[in-house]
C-alpha cells in the first residue's frame, strides 16, 4: 500500500518491482534522478546521470541491470 501511495503523490514518476522476489524498487523521476528503494533495509539510493526528466525505469530479466529512458533523449545501463 505504501509504494501505491508514494506513485500517487507523484504523477511523474514510473516504478518497476517487477521480477517476483525483488528486493529493490526503482522510481524514475522529474529531476533526473533514479531512487533505489531497498525493500529490506528501506534505504533510498539515488542514482544521477539524466540531464532531465527520467521517463521509465526498467529491471533486466535476470535482475542484475537497470535500464532507463529520459527526456534528455538517451537510455541508459546501470549495473
Amino acid at each position: 500500500m505504501l509504494l501505491m501511495v508514494a506513485a500517487l503523490l507523484n504523477p511523474y514518476s514510473e516504478m518497476d518491482n517487477s521480477l517476483s522476489g525483488c528486493r529493490v524498487l526503482a522510481q524514475a523521476s522529474a529531476n533526473g534522478v533514479i531512487h533505489l528503494l531497498d525493500l529490506k533495509s528501506g534505504q533510498i539510493h539515488k542514482l544521477v546521470g539524466h540531464e532531465s526528466e527520467v521517463h521509465t525505469v526498467v529491471f533486466s530479466h535476470d535482475g542484475n541491470n537497470l535500464y532507463s529512458g529520459g527526456s534528455d533523449g538517451t537510455i541508459r545501463l546501470w549495473f
